[in-house]
């Protein structure tokens, strides 16, 4: 009679860490002992297993974080704030070893659209920005009164703190 360990549905799977796997009812001792089903002869039980081995190539990537904690400052000089009617983008440059744009779009862009200007930080290694689609209105950046264009010129200054590094290590 052949007693299958995987009854349950389960795959037993042996690791450095789990080494031994075991059923803990695997034949009920009164069935085990009773000479009319055979697994006792002369004192003597003799038991099999079936072992398969299936081979993965795991792919292990470890992540070690350097803390840096270093601030980067960026300018971002528009001329002729008054004639953009597209986005425009910074020129590229580099904080905590990794390449950047801003983008501002003066139109809005979003929730900001018609309304506000929206402003991103782009992650050129990636497809992602980030930032605010309703950063300023349109009516708040444009009054002469507060300052924020100067003879049609506007500055825009980012300020990213980067934190720590992830290097990936093989």
């Amino acid at each position: 009679m052949a007693v299958n360990p995987a009854i349950d549905g389960r795959t037993r799977c042996f690791l450095e860490t789990k080494s031994e796997w075991g059923i803990s009812k695997f034949i009920s001792k009164k069935i085990l002992l009773d000479p009319s089903n055979g697994y006792l002869v002369n004192d003597n039980i003799v038991f099999g297993a079936e072992v398969f081995v299936v081979k993965k190539d795991a792919i292990i990537e470890c992540v070690s974080l350097n803390i840096i904690n270093i601030h980067y400052k960026h300018h971002f000089k528009i001329l002729d704030f008054s004639k953009l009617n597209e986005r425009c983008f910074s020129e590229q440059f580099i904080a905590g070893g990794q390449k950047w744009k801003i983008i501002l779009d003066p139109k809005g862009s979003g929730t900001g659209t018609d309304s506000h200007v929206s402003i991103f930080l782009n992650h050129l290694a990636s497809i992602n920005s980030r930032g605010w689609p309703a950063c300023i209105e349109l009516a708040t950046i444009n009054d002469p009164n507060k300052g924020f264009i100067v003879n049609d010129c506007c500055l825009l200054s980012i300020d990213i703190h980067v934190q720590a590094v992830a290097n990936i290590i093989n």
